[in-house]
């Protein structure tokens, strides 16, 4: 397990900041990831894929983090519609109207549907609705 945990870590750094990172850049940002997971509830996987080695303290405390995220599940775990929690497509429609953004299930929709969805928002990020993070 903690070789998994040491092949992820390198895999990030290097993916991050180059195949030739440093020892001495590691050692810092590990000590600056467990800061962050000390004080915020961040993962390693919070601290690359959110990019907070790029990112202040404060910038950092607006994202929803691991334990952020625990906590919220676990306010909506004896509550009647906490099991939107799992359906990322119910979620986003639930909370809709905070949203302030257009959104599309695509597996409920026709080609000509989603082609129109597609000319009317140049821009667009394509999320599964399984899963955890946009990868």
């Amino acid at each position: 397990m903690i070789t998994n945990m040491v092949r992820k870590y390198n895999d990030y750094c290097q993916a991050h900041f180059g195949k030739n990172v440093s020892l001495c850049t590691k050692i810092i940002h590990t000590i600056i990831g467990v800061a962050d997971y000390v004080l915020l509830g961040s993962t390693v996987t919070d601290y690359f894929e959110l990019t907070f080695y790029k990112k202040s303290f404060s910038e950092k405390r607006k994202y929803m983090t691991f334990r952020d995220s625990n906590h919220f599940a676990k306010a909506f775990d004896d509550l009647e519609e906490g099991w939107r929690l799992s359906k990322k497509t119910e979620l986003m429609k639930w909370l809709e109207k905070y949203l302030h953004r257009k959104q599309i299930n695509t597996t409920k929709m026709n080609m000509k549907e989603f082609t129109a969805f597609v000319n009317s928002t140049p821009v667009f990020l394509f999320k599964p609705s399984t899963g955890h993070r946009c990868r």
